[in-house]
Order: structure tokens, then C-alpha cells, then sequence
């Protein structure tokens, strides 16, 4: 674990994540949350964190 800058990447639209995105925010981390756009509503956790990147772009990379 670092104190140090870092950024926090969630891969979730799951607002359980909040405390950890608010603990890293506190700590003066990037945070960015990945997520299909159907996770995306305006809620909490998406005007929470400093960058949202839609996974439905990356759809075609990903694999299961």
C-alpha cells in the first residue's frame, strides 16, 4: 500500500466501491471508474470520481 499519488482504477459501477473511491480522493488519487454505460447514472459514484471511461467501446477487448 502507497500514500503516495496514485490512481485508482474501479472496473464496477457497484457504488459498495464509495468508500474506497472516497478514501483514495481524500489521499489526493486519480480515480476513475470503468463501467458499461448502463452502470453510468448520474449517482454518487459517477460524479465522485475524476474520469469515467465507458467499457462499451472496449467491448470488442474484451475477453471472458
Amino acid at each position: 500500500c502507497t500514500t503516495n499519488p496514485a490512481v485508482l482504477k474501479i472496473l464496477s459501477g457497484d457504488s459498495d466501491f464509495m468508500p474506497l473511491i472516497d478514501v483514495a480522493n481524500d489521499l489526493g488519487w486519480e480515480t476513475e471508474m470503468w463501467a458499461f454505460s448502463s452502470a453510468l447514472s448520474a449517482g454518487s459514484m459517477a460524479t465522485s470520481v475524476s474520469k469515467i471511461e465507458p467499457l462499451d467501446s472496449h467491448l470488442d477487448e474484451i475477453q471472458l
